[in-house]
């Protein structure tokens, strides 16, 4: 199995306008408005906020009607933008050789982090946020500054751990868009966690695997996992993005 991890995009932006699929060529906006997605360009000229504060103000408690209020470019309307077959022709035609699932969502409220520890782990351990800043006790690995559990300065803002009464408070508070008690909820943590994750699992059963990313990249969230960190696996079975495609060409995934 190859799994790639595209980010910072919906099923919308990339799907919304395939024939079959359950996806969306209009978008309501905050004002009550409906507008037609207008083509996606190949690149955007800044990054639309995707924080999980951002999310919270897009999906406006399920209304889906908020996001020309996002605070990071909303007012630019490029989150009603879609793409045709001309735009991503590859995608599209990966869609129709294979399996294309129309109703499949994020697993959480933005960002990269806690995201890309979904992709492994089924969790994003209560994570809320990218790191916060590089960290004051920053150590040099390789000639490079090192992430996460490299870095015990580094910190990432979380969830603390909620009573079933806490838990009906956030979620009543997400419905409702009220970003301030959601984040009376939040607590800077180490960014640097020991849960279960996918390779523990292929180990065990003596399956082989390899995860390609840039070792002391940001977005190499494996990074923030102790027991792989610290493991021969981190050297054996972390391998650069580079690597990936002389991998596949000689058959070495």
């Amino acid at each position: 199995m190859i799994y790639i991890i595209k980010e910072n995009r919906t099923f919308d932006n990339y799907f919304g306008s395939y024939p079959g699929a359950d996806g969306a060529t209009s978008g309501k906006l905050s004002n009550g408005d409906t507008i037609q997605l207008a083509p996606a360009p190949d690149v955007y000229k800044h990054d639309l906020g995707h924080e999980f504060t951002d999310a919270l103000t897009a999906i406006d408690g399920g209304r889906m009607d908020a996001f020309d209020r996002i605070p990071l470019y909303g007012e630019t309307l490029d989150g009603y933008t879609t793409f045709s077959r001309d735009g991503i022709p590859a995608y599209w035609a990966y869609a129709d050789h294979f399996v294309l699932g129309d109703r499949m969502f994020s697993s959480m409220y933005g960002p990269t982090f806690p995201e890309h520890l979904y992709t492994f782990a089924g969790t994003g351990g209560r994570v809320t946020s990218n790191k916060l800043s590089v960290g004051k006790y920053a150590k040099e690995l390789n000639g490079r500054t090192g992430s996460y559990c490299s870095d015990p300065g580094e910190r990432v803002q979380r969830f603390r751990a909620l009573t079933p009464a806490e838990r009906d408070r956030v979620m009543k508070a997400e419905e409702t868009g009220d970003i301030s008690t959601v984040k009376d909820f939040w607590d800077p943590a180490p960014a640097c966690f020991d849960f279960d994750v996918l390779p523990d699992l292929l180990d065990e059963k003596g399956v082989s695997w390899r995860y390609y990313a840039n070792p002391n990249d940001w977005r190499n969230a494996l990074h923030a996992i102790k027991h792989i960190r610290f493991s021969p696996a981190w050297r054996n079975n972390i391998a650069s993005e580079s690597q990936s495609i002389g991998d596949i060409e000689h058959g070495r995934l």
